[in-house]
């Protein structure tokens, strides 16, 4: 595909205003054709601060009327399988945020719908582009984990934390440890839709056991990942920090190059720290390019399964 890039937004929301707007207006290839929303204070906003062709009170109205390569859906998630089907319907590629959907069978539905009309679907997993943890995954790509704990926490509880928020350390676990062979999970809720924690215990076909604690009665934001074995430990602190250990404790200075690219993304905004602008850059390539986006539908649907089986092995509202 040559010339730019026709984009649509559906949903201008916190995540678009904060995250996918700036970075696909940072792109010199890409021209914001078309958006929607129902909010008019969300409308006014987006209008007020980025160049947007067309604005649309119906996303299934811009689906007819708009020109476009690509959509990014970014509304509540029960509305997803149904815009991401309507669009790619109309032959329009689609990102989508995560999750999926709220039901395994509508996501399922998304990933064949993708396959029959020969669209790009990418499903928004930006933890896999966010730096400190791209760095991990390097310095165990070689080498199979041993454990690997995963902790998430807010200050308040989240309408299905362990599904809409969760799920980031949940598909970070698979991206490091493999795929899940079993699950034992516990979780304490007053409301089911509002839990405030879960800790689940994920043996993985590799060997590696997976440790995921969500809390969302805490003292503040937190969000972290510990990776041991093979004599070595690999602590994150997302966002911002990495730290490796070997020698009995000693930390390890990092060669120029990991230095380099540490220090690279210290000066970042949270667009590039959490990964947005590297996850949407590989979309609008996809797209142009023609090429499958990494990660794939089909392995973005695994971590939902599994986040499905944590939520029946807790005791949670399952995605069935």
């Amino acid at each position: 595909m040559a010339g730019e890039v026709r984009v649509g937004v559906v949903g201008l929301g916190n995540i678009a205003h904060l995250a996918h707007l700036p970075c696909l207006a940072s792109f010199e290839d890409v021209s914001i054709v078309a958006a929607s929303d129902t909010v008019e204070s969300a409308v006014k906003r987006a209008t007020s601060m980025f160049r947007i062709s067309h604005i649309f009170n119906d996303p299934h109205e811009m689906a007819e009327k708009a020109d476009l390569d690509c959509v990014f859906i970014l509304t509540p998630p029960d509305t997803h399988a149904q815009l991401a089907e309507r669009f790619l319907e109309r032959g329009v590629n689609v990102f989508c945020e995560k999750p999926m959907s709220l039901k395994l069978k509508e996501a399922e539905d998304m990933v064949d719908s993708a396959r029959k009309h020969g669209r790009k679907l990418m499903i928004g997993l930006n933890r896999r582009f966010t730096p400190v943890y791209v760095k991990a995954k390097q310095i165990f790509e070689k080498i199979c984990p041993e454990v690997c704990v995963a902790v998430k926490a807010k200050s308040s509880p989240i309408r299905r934390g362990l599904v809409e928020d969760n799920i980031h350390m949940t598909d970070v676990l698979r991206w490091f440890c493999g795929e899940a062979i079993s699950v034992h999970s516990r979780s304490r809720f007053k409301d089911p839709y509002y839990e405030e924690s879960v800790c689940t215990l994920i043996e993985f076909d590799t060997g590696t056991l997976g440790i995921n604690v969500s809390n969302y009665d805490a003292g503040g934001w937190l969000e972290k990942l510990e990776v041991y074995g093979d004599g070595c430990t690999v602590i994150v602190e997302s966002p911002h920090t990495l730290r490796v250990f070997k020698n009995g404790g000693e930390e390890v200075s990092h060669s120029a190059a990991a230095r380099d690219y540490l220090s690279a993304f210290s000066e970042w905004s949270l667009i590039d720290k959490f990964g947005y602008r590297r996850q949407d850059r590989l979309f609008i390539d996809c797209v142009k390019e023609g090429r499958e986006p990494t990660p794939s539908a089909e392995d973005a649907l695994k971590t939902h399964k599994l986040v499905n089986l944590v939520a029946k092995a807790c005791g949670l509202p399952s995605l069935e």
